[in-house]
Protein backbone atom coordinates (compact mmCIF):
# COMPACT_ATOMS: atom_id res chain seq x y z
CA UNK A 1 0.00 0.00 0.00
CA UNK A 2 1.44 3.56 -0.93
CA UNK A 3 0.60 7.00 -1.04
CA UNK A 4 1.41 10.60 -1.99
CA UNK A 5 3.95 11.50 1.24
CA UNK A 6 2.83 13.81 3.09
CA UNK A 7 4.95 15.49 6.12
CA UNK A 8 2.70 16.62 8.96
CA UNK A 9 0.80 15.29 12.02
CA UNK A 10 -1.09 12.60 12.56
CA UNK A 11 -2.89 10.73 14.99
CA UNK A 12 0.49 8.81 16.17
CA UNK A 13 -0.16 8.54 19.78
CA UNK A 14 -3.17 7.14 19.41
CA UNK A 15 -1.81 3.54 18.95
CA UNK A 16 1.04 1.81 20.58
CA UNK A 17 3.86 1.41 17.92
CA UNK A 18 5.61 -2.30 18.35
CA UNK A 19 9.23 -2.61 16.64
CA UNK A 20 10.34 -5.66 15.48
CA UNK A 21 12.70 -6.30 16.38
CA UNK A 22 15.50 -5.13 18.79
CA UNK A 23 18.51 -4.53 16.58
CA UNK A 24 20.59 -1.63 15.96
CA UNK A 25 18.12 -0.11 13.12
CA UNK A 26 15.96 -0.22 16.30
CA UNK A 27 17.04 2.87 17.82
CA UNK A 28 17.18 5.08 14.59
CA UNK A 29 13.32 4.23 14.37
CA UNK A 30 12.59 4.98 18.00
CA UNK A 31 14.33 8.99 17.92
CA UNK A 32 12.22 9.40 14.95
CA UNK A 33 9.27 8.38 16.13
CA UNK A 34 10.00 10.15 19.62
CA UNK A 35 10.68 13.25 17.34
CA UNK A 36 6.85 13.65 15.86
CA UNK A 37 5.87 13.25 19.94
CA UNK A 38 5.11 9.04 19.74
CA UNK A 39 5.93 8.00 23.31
CA UNK A 40 3.88 4.61 23.20
CA UNK A 41 6.69 2.79 21.98
CA UNK A 42 7.74 -1.28 22.84
CA UNK A 43 9.98 -3.41 21.28
CA UNK A 44 9.51 -7.26 20.35
CA UNK A 45 12.55 -9.92 20.11
CA UNK A 46 12.88 -13.46 19.14
CA UNK A 47 15.66 -13.67 21.42
CA UNK A 48 14.89 -14.48 25.06
CA UNK A 49 18.03 -12.51 26.74
CA UNK A 50 17.12 -9.57 25.57
CA UNK A 51 13.80 -9.40 26.71
CA UNK A 52 13.24 -7.61 30.14
CA UNK A 53 16.43 -5.15 28.88
CA UNK A 54 15.67 -2.01 26.81
CA UNK A 55 16.67 0.19 23.40
CA UNK A 56 16.74 4.27 24.31
CA UNK A 57 14.54 2.99 27.71
CA UNK A 58 11.77 1.61 25.11
CA UNK A 59 10.91 -1.92 26.95
CA UNK A 60 11.76 -5.06 24.88
CA UNK A 61 8.95 -7.10 26.12
CA UNK A 62 8.97 -10.57 24.62
CA UNK A 63 8.99 -12.49 21.10
CA UNK A 64 6.64 -11.45 18.59
CA UNK A 65 3.48 -13.41 18.73
CA UNK A 66 3.44 -12.82 22.38
CA UNK A 67 3.72 -9.26 22.53
CA UNK A 68 1.55 -8.76 19.95
CA UNK A 69 -1.30 -10.76 21.78
CA UNK A 70 -0.58 -8.76 24.44
CA UNK A 71 -0.38 -5.41 23.48
CA UNK A 72 -3.80 -5.29 21.18
CA UNK A 73 -4.09 -3.16 18.62
CA UNK A 74 -1.09 -1.47 18.02
CA UNK A 75 1.01 -0.34 15.13
CA UNK A 76 4.14 -2.28 13.54
CA UNK A 77 7.60 -1.32 12.20
CA UNK A 78 10.13 -4.03 11.30
CA UNK A 79 13.15 -2.51 12.18
CA UNK A 80 15.79 -5.33 10.47
CA UNK A 81 17.93 -4.40 8.00
CA UNK A 82 21.25 -6.64 8.17
CA UNK A 83 19.47 -8.60 4.96
CA UNK A 84 16.79 -7.67 2.94
CA UNK A 85 15.94 -11.46 2.24
CA UNK A 86 15.43 -11.95 6.34
CA UNK A 87 13.72 -8.36 6.87
CA UNK A 88 11.03 -9.84 3.77
CA UNK A 89 10.65 -12.72 5.84
CA UNK A 90 9.58 -11.24 8.83
CA UNK A 91 7.58 -8.37 7.51
CA UNK A 92 5.44 -11.71 5.97
CA UNK A 93 5.25 -12.81 9.52
CA UNK A 94 3.79 -9.30 10.37
CA UNK A 95 1.42 -9.41 7.46
CA UNK A 96 -0.19 -13.07 8.64
CA UNK A 97 -1.57 -10.87 11.71
CA UNK A 98 -3.99 -8.44 12.23
CA UNK A 99 -1.44 -5.33 12.83
CA UNK A 100 -1.29 -2.19 11.15
CA UNK A 101 1.90 -0.95 9.69
CA UNK A 102 3.62 2.62 10.53
CA UNK A 103 6.50 4.75 8.77
CA UNK A 104 9.32 6.23 9.98
CA UNK A 105 10.53 9.08 8.28
CA UNK A 106 13.30 11.45 9.56
CA UNK A 107 12.55 14.94 9.59
CA UNK A 108 15.70 15.55 8.64
CA UNK A 109 14.43 13.64 4.99
CA UNK A 110 13.95 15.70 2.02
CA UNK A 111 10.84 14.10 0.63
CA UNK A 112 9.14 15.38 -2.44
CA UNK A 113 5.62 15.74 -1.98
CA UNK A 114 5.00 14.34 -5.29
CA UNK A 115 7.10 11.05 -3.83
CA UNK A 116 5.12 7.61 -2.89
CA UNK A 117 5.76 6.23 -0.16
CA UNK A 118 4.65 2.81 0.99
CA UNK A 119 3.22 1.14 4.40
CA UNK A 120 5.90 0.50 6.67
CA UNK A 121 9.29 3.04 5.29
CA UNK A 122 12.00 3.72 7.30
CA UNK A 123 13.84 6.80 5.71
CA UNK A 124 16.97 8.39 8.05
CA UNK A 125 18.25 11.55 8.43
CA UNK A 126 20.14 13.34 5.29
CA UNK A 127 17.93 11.18 2.81
CA UNK A 128 16.93 12.63 -0.15
CA UNK A 129 13.71 11.33 -1.90
CA UNK A 130 13.18 12.97 -5.28
CA UNK A 131 9.92 13.79 -7.24
CA UNK A 132 8.12 11.14 -8.42
CA UNK A 133 9.91 8.17 -6.65
CA UNK A 134 8.82 5.20 -5.32
CA UNK A 135 9.17 3.63 -2.21
CA UNK A 136 7.20 0.40 -2.35
CA UNK A 137 6.17 -1.29 1.38
CA UNK A 138 8.69 -2.15 4.31
CA UNK A 139 12.17 -0.56 2.12
CA UNK A 140 14.78 0.71 4.68
CA UNK A 141 16.62 4.09 2.96
CA UNK A 142 19.89 4.20 4.70
CA UNK A 143 21.70 8.07 5.63
CA UNK A 144 22.89 10.28 3.34
CA UNK A 145 21.40 8.26 0.61
CA UNK A 146 19.95 9.90 -2.65
CA UNK A 147 16.68 8.34 -4.39
CA UNK A 148 16.36 10.72 -7.65
CA UNK A 149 13.40 11.24 -9.70
CA UNK A 150 11.21 8.80 -11.34
CA UNK A 151 13.28 6.11 -9.28
CA UNK A 152 11.49 3.15 -7.26
CA UNK A 153 12.34 0.55 -5.08
CA UNK A 154 10.85 -2.82 -4.76
CA UNK A 155 8.88 -4.14 -1.88
CA UNK A 156 11.36 -4.99 1.76
CA UNK A 157 14.58 -3.61 -0.42
CA UNK A 158 17.20 -2.21 2.06
CA UNK A 159 19.23 0.68 0.83
CA UNK A 160 22.79 1.32 2.81
CA UNK A 161 24.44 4.61 3.90
CA UNK A 162 26.16 7.09 1.04
CA UNK A 163 24.15 5.32 -1.70
CA UNK A 164 23.10 7.13 -5.01
CA UNK A 165 20.18 6.10 -7.08
CA UNK A 166 19.74 7.96 -10.19
CA UNK A 167 16.93 9.19 -12.46
CA UNK A 168 14.42 6.43 -13.71
CA UNK A 169 16.40 3.56 -12.14
CA UNK A 170 14.13 0.49 -10.72
CA UNK A 171 14.94 -1.65 -8.14
CA UNK A 172 13.15 -4.77 -7.50
CA UNK A 173 11.93 -6.41 -4.39
CA UNK A 174 14.24 -7.92 -1.26
CA UNK A 175 17.71 -6.11 -2.84
CA UNK A 176 20.22 -4.98 -0.67
CA UNK A 177 22.25 -1.74 -1.64
CA UNK A 178 25.77 -1.79 -0.21
CA UNK A 179 27.14 1.27 1.47
CA UNK A 180 28.52 4.05 -1.05
CA UNK A 181 27.08 1.73 -4.37
CA UNK A 182 26.01 3.66 -7.41
CA UNK A 183 23.33 2.67 -9.73
CA UNK A 184 23.48 4.46 -13.23
CA UNK A 185 20.21 6.87 -14.77
CA UNK A 186 17.75 4.02 -15.91
CA UNK A 187 18.77 0.74 -15.39
CA UNK A 188 16.91 -2.23 -14.02
CA UNK A 189 17.65 -4.53 -10.64
CA UNK A 190 16.00 -7.24 -10.71
CA UNK A 191 14.21 -8.83 -7.28
CA UNK A 192 16.91 -10.37 -4.55
CA UNK A 193 20.21 -8.63 -6.06
CA UNK A 194 23.25 -7.89 -4.13
CA UNK A 195 24.95 -4.96 -5.04
CA UNK A 196 28.43 -4.78 -3.41
CA UNK A 197 29.85 -1.65 -0.89
CA UNK A 198 31.18 1.05 -3.17
CA UNK A 199 29.94 -0.47 -6.86
CA UNK A 200 29.19 1.57 -9.89
CA UNK A 201 26.08 -0.29 -11.63
CA UNK A 202 25.76 0.91 -15.80
CA UNK A 203 23.93 -2.30 -16.76
CA UNK A 204 20.67 -4.33 -15.71
CA UNK A 205 21.49 -7.09 -13.21
CA UNK A 206 19.34 -10.18 -13.59
CA UNK A 207 17.22 -11.37 -10.66
CA UNK A 208 19.32 -13.12 -7.47
CA UNK A 209 22.53 -12.05 -8.93
CA UNK A 210 25.35 -10.40 -6.83
CA UNK A 211 27.48 -7.49 -8.34
CA UNK A 212 30.81 -5.89 -7.65
CA UNK A 213 33.21 -3.36 -8.71
CA UNK A 214 33.66 -0.68 -10.77
CA UNK A 215 31.75 -1.60 -12.86
CA UNK A 216 29.71 -3.67 -11.60
CA UNK A 217 29.61 -7.18 -12.08
CA UNK A 218 28.45 -10.38 -10.99
CA UNK A 219 29.75 -12.86 -9.00
CA UNK A 220 27.20 -15.41 -8.73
Amino acid sequence: LCSSYERGPTNVQSMTLLIYPAGEQAAVIIEIQRSVGREEIVLADDDPSKVGTSVLDAPIVGAFEEVLRETGDCEVIVSYGTSAIDRLEMVSRVEDTSAEFAQAVSSDAVVSPSATVGAGVVVNANVTIGPRAVLDAHVMVDSHTSVSHDASIGRATVVTPNVTICGGVSVGEACYLGPGAILSEGVHVADRVTVGAGAVVLDDVEPETTVVGVPARPIR
